[in-house]
Order: C-alpha cells, then sequence, then structure tokens
C-alpha cells in the first residue's frame, strides 16, 4: 500500500512566500507607474481629470509602497495630506487622480505576476 505524506504546512508557507513576493512586486510596479504620472513638468498646470503636473517633485518623491505578509495586503501612496486633494479633490478644485489610474493601467501586469507558476 502506498503511504501518503502530507505536506500541508510545508505546502502553506511557500504559497504564503510567493504571494508575499508577488505583492511586493505588484506594488513596486504600481509605485512606479504612478511616479511617472507625477513627472509630466509645469507649466502647464493639469487638466482636471488628468494626473497633476510637477512643480517641486515632493508628491512624486513621497510615493511609497509597504506590504503586510501577516494581512498578505500592499499598500502604495503617500503621506504628503496634498496627495489626497489631487487624487480625489476638494470643494474648490476637481480630482486629478494619479494613483487610481496607475493601478487601472498596471492591472494587466499585476495579473500577470499573479498567473505565472
Amino acid at each position: 500500500m502506498a503511504k501518503l505524506e502530507w505536506n500541508g504546512p510545508e505546502v502553506r508557507a511557500a504559497l504564503r512566500a510567493r504571494t508575499a513576493a508577488n505583492l511586493r512586486a505588484a506594488a513596486v510596479v504600481v509605485q512606479n507607474r504612478a511616479k511617472v504620472l507625477l513627472s509630466t513638468a509645469y507649466p502647464p498646470p493639469s487638466s482636471a481629470g488628468e494626473p497633476p503636473h510637477r512643480r517641486t517633485g515632493r508628491l512624486r518623491a513621497s510615493v511609497t509602497s509597504e506590504v503586510d505578509e501577516a494581512e498578505l495586503t500592499a499598500r502604495v501612496g503617500s503621506d504628503l495630506p496634498v496627495a489626497r486633494w489631487l487624487e480625489l479633490g476638494t470643494s474648490r478644485m476637481p480630482p486629478r487622480p494619479w494613483l487610481r489610474r496607475a493601478l487601472a493601467e498596471c492591472r494587466d501586469q499585476i495579473a500577470a505576476l499573479f498567473s505565472r507558476t
């Protein structure tokens, strides 16, 4: 009779490690695309609905990513208040999305990262 060997914990650990690595790669892809979108020089100012044009470079330099391996989540963004104002708009300014656009433009690359063997 054949002997079966259970490798569940090892397989689970390998899958978590692979998923975390893919999350790190995906976060970097989105982070890099966001920085490209924030690289168009000012002047002229950006139009509503387009990513903001670079004046000082502070926003672009502040874009970072992080991965929480315990929760298997990734975050990309900036801690500058202006990042949110530009992304979502204000009562006085329409949105100039750069982060959502970066994610949307990278969806195929991200899907490819997670579908490879």
